[in-house]
């Protein structure tokens, strides 16, 4: 049944104008890539949808081979490189990914909703263990299309623009699978500790922490949890 499932989920992909599909049987369950990637179909465009432009070698999964990847972050695509060829990894859900030189990230896809509250598989950076919750976060980009010319005013390219990054929590109040997002607003980031806000207000204040430094963030959530439990 499976390799059925994988004919028909290969047909779809020629079908769709892939080039070719190859099949990798290592040690995880079946890597799925699209060989021969195109460049997203970007052209002419200022800026990159690329975490970062180079391929960095990694782990995928519990593979013990090194692979070289790298994140397209507008598209939420991980990107291979095998023997000279780009290929796309088939993402799914609670797939890890680990870097191996430089900061040594450790990536996890989980789905989540998009912009247009479409669930959707998104590349998450695994960042803190914070009293038996997780803190991720999200690097984003946003793909602005070309603008025409229009009177008195000349045309614009098409680009890419960085968004700020964005923190995200196991979800704590409800105990389901899904993200809950840090907002990135003062009063909003106070409104999410509810009838907590008050005192972490005051823990921030008391101790200067930046509800937007990793390490502070890491701080303010250990108290919460705390005064929370107590």
């Amino acid at each position: 049944m499976r390799y059925l499932l994988f004919s028909i989920f290969a047909l779809h992909l020629l079908g769709a104008g892939a080039q070719a599909v190859q099949v990798i049987n290592e040690p995880m369950d079946m890597i799925v890539y699209l060989v021969n990637l195109k460049n997203t179909g970007y052209a002419d465009v200022d800026g990159s949808p690329y975490a970062e432009e180079q391929f960095r070698p990694a782990t995928i999964e519990n593979e013990t081979k090194t692979r070289f990847i790298r994140l397209n972050t507008a598209d939420e695509v991980v990107e291979v490189k095998e023997e000279g060829k780009v290929m796309q990894l088939r993402l799914r859900e609670n797939l890890h990914l680990q870097f191996t030189n430089g900061p040594k990230a450790e990536m996890i896809v989980k789905m989540h909703p998009d912009a247009e509250g479409r669930s959707k598989l998104m590349v998450f950076e695994k960042m803190k263990s914070v009293s038996d919750h997780t803190l991720y976060l999200k690097e984003r980009k946003k793909f602005i299309p070309k603008k025409a010319k229009e009177a008195f005013q000349e045309s614009a390219k098409a680009r890419f623009i960085d968004l700020p990054d964005t923190y995200y929590i196991t979800d704590f109040k409800s105990n389901s699978p899904n993200l809950l997002e840090l907002p990135r607003k003062k009063k909003a980031f106070m409104a999410f500790f509810g009838t907590h806000k008050n005192a972490v207000d005051t823990y921030i204040k008391k101790e200067k922490l930046d509800y937007k430094n990793t390490e502070d963030l890491v701080k303010i959530l250990t108290f919460f949890f705390e005064n929370r439990a107590s």
